[in-house]
């Protein structure tokens, strides 16, 4: 452990800090700097911040269709959907009433792909060319 002074009203007090505290902490944001300029990092962070976003805030941007059955007659009407109804999050006794179910058709499949991977595959591809552009600047 290193003691540090510091003077005050022309006293010396002496005090350690455990382990190094600042320059540990100091250490350890410079290494988050260097994690986050790895590309497949932030595709996975990325990934995981929108995939929360979109499970459990109901945002209705997905094609879906919902079954209805009411007094013994089932059919199914086009719908948006939010993928947090799949957790059952954003959903009121009011809202299920007669459905029988409901999923997503190909375009939302599509959407919820495009939103979910494509998304944070752009961001990481950002952070690639950030990289390769810096590395062109320090060798010329």
């Amino acid at each position: 452990m290193e003691s540090v002074q510091v003077a005050f009203q022309f006293q010396i007090l002496t005090f350690q800090l455990p382990n190094n505290f600042i320059f540990r902490s100091l250490r350890q944001i410079y290494n988050m700097r260097t994690y986050l300029r790895n590309p497949f990092i932030v595709f996975f962070l990325a990934v995981l911040v929108v995939s929360t976003l979109l499970f459990t805030i109901p945002i209705n941007l997905f094609d879906g269709e919902v079954t209805y059955s009411v007094n013994g007659i089932t059919f199914t009407e086009p719908m948006k959907l939010s993928l947090s109804y799949f957790l059952g999050i954003g959903l009121t006794e009011g809202d299920l009433q007669d459905v029988q179910g409901f999923r997503l058709i190909g375009t939302g499949y599509l959407v919820a792909g495009l939103i979910t991977l494509g998304f944070p595959a752009l961001i990481g591809y950002r952070v690639w060319i950030a990289n390769e552009v810096e590395a062109k600047k320090k060798k010329s």
